[in-house]
């Protein structure tokens, strides 16, 4: 893959994913062809610049949901302003109902 290098490098990745998204998130049992996991695609960008954060509360479509919906049009416009979201800018993190941000373990 002749750009492999580049995500998380020259582009910094930000991800933001609902906990209760199993679109973005099926099970292992599906199989190779139908299995998606968000956190494994985090791991599988080989730079050191990249960010996600998994919101608790949130399915598949926050963008349909007038709080989310204004949380996440904030969380791009940090991230392509500072490249930092909520004051973290690399990792993995979650972030509550209350909009708390902490390291996701």
């Amino acid at each position: 893959m002749p750009y492999g290098s580049t995500l998380g490098t020259a582009v910094p990745v930000c991800i933001v994913y609902g906990d209760h998204d199993t679109t973005a998130n099926t099970a292992v049992e599906l199989g190779p062809v139908l299995h998606f996991s968000v956190p494994d695609l985090y791991q599988a960008i080989p730079g050191a610049d990249k960010l996600m954060i998994r919101v608790e509360g949130w399915d598949h479509q926050p963008v349909w949901e007038r709080r989310p919906n204004q949380m996440l049009q904030q969380m791009s416009w940090k991230w392509l302003d500072d490249k930092k979201v909520y004051g973290v800018e690399s990792g993995s993190w979650v972030m509550d109902a209350d909009g708390v941000v902490s390291e996701l373990e």
